[in-house]
């Protein structure tokens, strides 16, 4: 194996690494937004489908403001 053949699989296995984080810590929001009762699983389904990160980013600022201001 050549040393640019190694490279590749080694960026290739840190790219999947860091998407699996990603994907765990997206799973970890969504259980907790479900769990403390400030989303319900039709709309966790329906933004799921979505592919745009950036609109999921967004969207999850909005709902911590959200939440920031019910409790104030």
């Amino acid at each position: 194996m050549t040393g640019e053949n190694f490279m590749r699989i080694d960026r290739n296995a840190h790219i999947k690494q860091l998407k699996d984080g990603l994907e765990w810590a997206r799973q970890a929001y969504w259980s907790y937004l479900k769990q403390v009762g400030f989303i319900h699983d039709d709309k966790a389904i329906q933004l799921e489908k979505q592919t745009d990160i950036a609109e999921y980013n967004l969207w999850c600022a909005q709902e911590e403001d959200r939440i920031r201001r019910r409790k104030a």
